[in-house]
């Protein structure tokens, strides 16, 4: 069964020349393994809520990518 992902919440902290987005992805698997992932986006200061969890998303997109690749060895036959 695939993962469900979901933005549990997003808090903004401004910065002199941009703010950052603090998103937090609940991520969940049939219930039993379920765990929330932090992740912090650099953005404008003028943009807006949906600009913002796109930026999330990438970035959990690269963070989970390269997590993935430096863990292959890891694997089970």
């Amino acid at each position: 069964m695939a993962y469900k992902i979901e933005l549990q919440s997003i808090e903004f902290k401004p910065r002199e020349n941009y703010r950052i987005a603090r998103a937090v992805w609940r991520i969940s698997r049939d219930g039993r393994q379920d765990f929330e992932l932090p992740v912090e986006a650099f953005i404008a200061p003028d943009a807006d809520e949906a600009d913002a969890i796109k930026y999330a998303r990438a970035v959990l997109h690269s963070l989970t990518t390269q997590l993935a690749d430096q863990t292959k060895e890891w694997a089970l036959p």
